[in-house]
């Protein structure tokens, strides 16, 4: 059985992978460029009036760029299959820190506990005062609820990333399955894989 391109009939058609690994190559390339640089100075000498070196001086005047071989990775993609490349894998989304929280929490207790300590400085004990008990409280609240907040973003940015993956993996496998006309240039999918 042979495959046609089902917009204009053509039997001239390729797989889209297929195109894609023909058209991309990868490798090294080693060039000399400037690895470093060496600077010359010029040094000078202050003497007291019986001669006698009181102080050195060290002044940079210039420098001579250093030339070295470097190994680089290359790839390079013909313009066909840059059109058929494949899709980009996601980034995944970074998952928010687990000490700010810890420090809001600090960071109030300490201002609350100045500001109360502002108030009461003729007669403040730190555990006869009610007030610091309160500063503990609303602190440890705090830090309780910001961890929460923070595990319920973290679940979010970890089912978003899921998605992204399993949407990628879904364009992935369909781009494996298409095809390409190389009279008219659609982008197709056929029900069969050719033999």
């Amino acid at each position: 059985m042979s495959y046609v391109c089902p917009a204009c009939g053509s039997d001239n058609i390729s797989r889209v992978p297929l195109l894609y690994k023909k058209g991309h190559s990868t490798g090294t390339i080693v060039r000399t460029e400037v690895v470093g640089h060496e600077t010359q100075y010029e040094e000078t000498e202050h003497c007291d009036q019986w001669g006698n070196v009181v102080k050195t001086e060290k002044k940079a005047v210039g420098s001579t760029p250093i030339y070295g071989e470097v190994e680089r990775p290359s790839e390079h993609l013909t313009d066909l299959a840059k059109e058929v490349a494949p899709p980009v894998p996601p980034t995944p989304l970074k998952e928010a820190s687990g000490c700010i929280e810890i420090v809001s929490g600090l960071v109030f207790f300490y201002w609350l506990g100045n500001l109360l300590n502002l108030f009461h400085v003729d007669r403040f004990s730190l555990f006869e005062d009610w007030s610091y008990l309160v500063v503990i409280v609303v602190s440890g609240y705090l830090t309780i609820w910001g961890h929460r907040r923070k595990k319920k973003k973290n679940l979010e940015i970890a089912e978003q990333n899921a998605a992204a993956q399993k949407q990628y993996e879904l364009d992935y496998a369909a781009w494996e399955k298409e095809w390409l006309c190389m009279r008219c240039g659609s982008r197709f999918s056929l029900e069969e894989e050719h033999p």
